[in-house]
């Protein structure tokens, strides 16, 4: 009985506690800074490439949304950029609108949305950061689901915040009114 309580003792003493120095924690802690810092300009163009394929997907579905509209109902379907959800001005950064142009006067400014009309449906774009411009003030369908009022191809271009072309897309509208997506040769500008 006396050997183990002596065994015992000896046993704990030779047992040192373990764990990280300062100075260890202080390398894995600048080491780790480091990596974070090369990685951030990578992530943020992940981030803007996200934001900007959102907002192109989301504007497919308005168009594709308006043309169908405009062959269901057999009448003319408008999308057109609105910046309050509730009537048509030239801000496509801030959201679009498709509305049934029954009475078949929008022009895409203010107060193209009126009486005869009724809005269909509503986008907020996915993200608040960049920029949407179109070439037109608003696309128009007819009942055919065509695009009207147009003889060339026209086109939607989404870009980020920082403008970077590299991370921009384009939604190019043909003469039959079909969206495709673009992600290459684009330029957002300063």
């Amino acid at each position: 009985p006396g050997c183990g309580a002596v065994m015992g003792r000896v046993g704990a003493e030779n047992i040192r506690m373990r764990g990280f120095t300062v100075i260890e924690l202080m390398l894995v802690v600048t080491i780790a800074s480091i990596l974070l810092a090369v990685s951030a300009p990578a992530f943020q163009d992940i981030i803007e490439r996200t934001v900007v394929d959102n907002r192109a997907r989301s504007l497919v579905t308005a168009i594709n949304f308006a043309r169908s509209e405009a062959i269901r109902r057999n009448s003319p379907v408008v999308l057109c950029g609105s910046s309050d959800g509730d009537d048509c001005d030239a801000d496509w950064s801030a959201g679009w609108l498709v509305f049934a142009d029954n009475n078949d006067d929008a022009d895409g400014n203010a107060g193209s949305v009126d009486a005869g009309d009724e809005i269909l449906r509503r986008y907020e774009p996915p993200g608040n950061d960049g920029t949407v411009t179109f070439t037109a003030a608003l696309l128009r369908y007819d009942g055919m689901g065509f695009g009207r009022d147009s003889t060339v191809t026209r086109q939607f271009v989404i870009c980020p915040e920082s403008n970077e072309d590299d991370n921009a897309q384009a939604v190019d509208i043909s003469l039959l009114g079909r969206a495709s997506r673009v992600r290459d040769g684009l330029t957002c500008g300063t």
